[in-house]
């Protein structure tokens, strides 16, 4: 009787568990690249938040600027700046949408942006589209970095 009630434990554990995308979904650091819908414009990044129990997350990007086309950006290729970022992450979905709030940036490189982004079922990657200035093409991917 005690191996059944513990099968029927183990069981019920394993359909209630949240799927593998919420359970190995770490605040970060994820690193990855940003790149424009005209792919004209590339940013690397890394993302650090903190997620909370209700699911908002709050955070930030630090980006450096790898390609831009304009002229005036050319000799800022390399320079950094910080975009703080809020939002929720849906657990059920892997859906993580998120904002930015403001930016820390002296150089002018980067402004903040809208996030649509979905979490592996592994945890290990996030992608997604970004508003881009209302176009809606602008693309990031991320990977896990770290433990």
């Amino acid at each position: 009787m005690r191996l059944l009630i513990m099968c029927l434990a183990f069981v019920l554990g394993l359909t209630l568990a949240a799927p593998a995308s919420a359970q190995g979904f770490p605040p970060g650091p994820w690193r990855g690249v940003w790149t424009s819908s005209d792919h004209q414009h590339e940013y690397q990044g890394e993302l650090d938040f903190t997620p909370e129990l209700n699911g908002r997350v709050q955070g930030q990007f630090r980006w450096m600027l790898v390609r831009s086309p304009d002229h005036a950006q050319q000799a800022k290729i390399g320079m950094r700046g910080v975009e703080y970022v809020e939002g929720a992450f849906n657990i059920d979905t892997g859906a993580l949408t998120i904002h930015g709030t403001r930016v820390d940036d002296p150089n002018h490189i980067i402004g903040v942006d809208q996030y649509r982004l979905i979490v592996s079922p592994n945890g290990q990657h996030i992608a997604g589209i970004t508003a881009d200035d209302g176009s809606w093409g602008g693309r990031i991917d991320l990977t896990r970095f770290g433990p």
